[in-house]
């Protein structure tokens, strides 16, 4: 069984307070409804991995947490 990562996500009050109603009026938990959300399909995001070098990559503001 895969292991579990802790992150903090940091989402505007409305669109969570829309998560919470869509979840209820389904009769779902947030968790399953943020997990996966009707109409899309689930597959696999990918996400960039750090492979060592002393550089940012392009497009990447280290002083904005916000956009990473």
């Amino acid at each position: 069984m895969a292991g579990h990562m802790r992150i903090t996500v940091r989402l505007p009050d409305a669109l969570l307070e829309q998560a919470q109603r869509e979840a209820r009026r389904r009769g779902e938990t947030l968790r399953r409804e943020l997990a996966h959300p009707p109409g899309r399909p689930n597959r696999k995001t990918r996400i960039p991995i750090f492979r060592g070098g002393t550089e940012v990559a392009p497009g990447v503001d280290l002083t904005n947490s916000a956009a990473l």
